[in-house]
């Protein structure tokens, strides 16, 4: 069992430093770490003593720091009791440091599987220091963009030498803040305006150079729908099309007549000519004179 701890140090210290070194990119700190919360259930694995198979309850709090694509280090404190029916409570305080791996991010896969490997160090009721390792498995299915909830599972072995070397089963759920560059995915960003899928309102258009200041993600409104948002154009509520004015961003050409012609295109451009009016004299009725 030295030998794993030994190795189990090693990763943890190789984990460290990719930490150190791994480039930040795009993501900022918050989006790089992760916590999560576990409540569990543990049995004493022992087989001889008083103690032996012995049931608890216990918690835990953890946070995750993303490495590299599908890697974390993770850390972070547990206390479990363990409860027999023949002799006093035990009660365990300890301290856990290693990586997790996420395997299930290599593939397009509901929710998020994870295998992990700590080193711990512990105390227990009567002051008596012991250090070991755990190994476990889990899975958290996604309850909200951000928000993850699973089972897992974690054998547990430390070198006690007050409780002859004692091994622990626990099983539990936990919850988990499942930030999407947690593992050193790109932000998903369809519209590439900055504003990552999961808060765009509008994640298929671009946010443009006049946010909404309501819908984050989205355009200022364009209320006429000629393409061009309110705050630029100088008709926001008349659609600039077929003929839109270069003078006027968004406003059409002027038609005294409404009749589609463009005053400086109408030969009669206070007379309603259907269609267009005369194919010889734009704007103007058969028989109109534009004079």
């Amino acid at each position: 069992m030295t030998r794993v701890t030994r190795s189990l140090a090693a990763l943890v210290v190789i984990s460290g430093t990719a930490a150190w070194s791994a480039p930040a990119g795009a993501q900022d700190l918050f989006d790089r770490i992760a916590p999560d919360i576990e409540v569990f259930g543990i049995v004493n694995l022992e087989a001889e003593g008083d103690s032996a198979f012995d049931p608890g309850v216990g918690g835990a709090i953890h946070l995750s720091v993303n490495l590299l694509p599908g890697l974390g280090l993770h850390g972070g404190t547990q206390f479990f009791v363990l409860s027999p029916a023949a002799h006093e409570s035990t009660y365990y305080l300890g301290t856990r440091l290693g990586a997790r791996l996420h395997p299930t991010r290599y593939f397009d896969i509901w929710g998020d599987g994870y295998v992990e490997a700590h080193w711990v160090w512990g105390i227990s009721e009567h002051q008596i220091s012991a250090h070991g390792f755990d190994v476990g498995i889990g899975y958290d299915f996604p309850l909200a963009p951000v928000i993850g909830l699973g089972p897992f599972v974690r054998f547990s072995w430390m070198k006690d030498p007050g409780a002859s070397n004692p091994m622990f089963l626990s099983f539990g759920v936990s919850v988990s803040l499942m930030t999407f560059t947690r593992h050193g995915e790109e932000v998903p960003d369809e519209d590439l305006d900055g504003v990552p899928d999961h808060e765009d309102i509008c994640p298929a258009i671009p946010i443009g150079r006049h946010p909404d200041p309501h819908n984050a993600g989205c355009p200022a409104r364009d209320r006429d729908e000629d393409g061009l948002v309110d705050p630029e154009d100088a008709c926001p509520s008349e659609p600039m099309w077929p003929h839109p004015d270069t003078d006027h961003p968004g406003c059409p050409l002027a038609d005294a007549d409404g009749d589609g012609v463009p005053d400086d295109h109408d030969l009669c451009p206070h007379t309603f000519a259907p269609d267009g009016g005369d194919a010889l004299r734009e704007g103007c009725l058969e028989g109109d004179s534009p004079f």
